[in-house]
């Protein structure tokens, strides 16, 4: 009884000690200078801004004061999608184009690639390639150096693609909130992707992807039952 009574103290003692941390933040919105209150995406670059993609535009925090960076060339339609921060600069996803901005100008580079859908994310590969995910129009592979690009239709899914995710082997996976191919990966042999199938019984969609450090894969999905 004694024990128990100790180690209950011991318990009870270290409580305060974690009801007692406090965490400080500070909200930044429409009221610093914002366009928009949505924050689609946030990244982090190489100098330590922070870079905010909201449903109109692009802003950098220095820790004081936000920028606006706008795409001239879009207009009106400011929308950011995506974001990827390389030591290149900041790529940027938009319903018009991916945009590369860069460290050495801090101008806005268009990408020689037809894209009039969302783009849904953006990653980099071990070899220096920027693989496009779309709502329409399936899969871009772009080689940074040369701006050459390669597409990947994804008819099966009626060219949706959630995700694009590059793991620790440099494994290409496409992910999609379709039922006919959820899951695909890169045969890099044949260039093209082939669906992955999991030993399970009922419909599912897939939306995220991740991989821990002890190399396992998790699949972030929505299950459909069936009728």
């Amino acid at each position: 009884m004694r024990l128990a009574t100790l180690l209950i103290a011991l318990l009870l003692g270290l409580l305060p000690v974690t009801a007692a941390k406090d965490y400080q933040y500070r909200h930044i919105g429409m009221e610093d200078h914002l366009m928009s209150n949505t924050i689609r995406n946030i990244v982090q670059d190489k100098y330590g801004y922070m870079w905010f993609g909201t449903d109109n535009g692009l802003y950098r925090y220095d820790g004081t004061r936000t920028t606006m960076w706008r795409v001239a060339e879009n207009e009106v339609n400011q929308y950011v999608s995506a974001l990827l921060s390389t030591d290149e600069g900041i790529w940027v996803g938009m319903e018009q184009g991916v945009f590369l901005l860069s460290f050495q100008h801090m101008k806005f580079e268009r990408m020689p690639i037809n894209i009039h859908s969302v783009v849904t994310s953006l990653t980099l590969d071990k070899d220096q390639r920027l693989w496009i995910s779309t709502s329409e129009q399936g899969v871009w592979c772009l080689q940074t150096d040369s701006r050459q690009s390669t597409h990947y239709a994804f008819n099966e899914t009626n060219g949706f693609a959630s995700q694009v995710f590059v793991d620790n082997t440099n494994q290409v996976w496409v992910l999609s909130n379709h039922t006919g191919m959820p899951v695909s990966r890169l045969n890099r042999l044949h260039n093209t992707f082939e669906q992955v199938v999991f030993n399970y019984g009922g419909q599912y969609t897939s939306l995220r992807m991740l991989q821990t450090r002890d190399g396992r894969l998790w699949l972030g999905s929505t299950t459909r039952s069936e009728e």
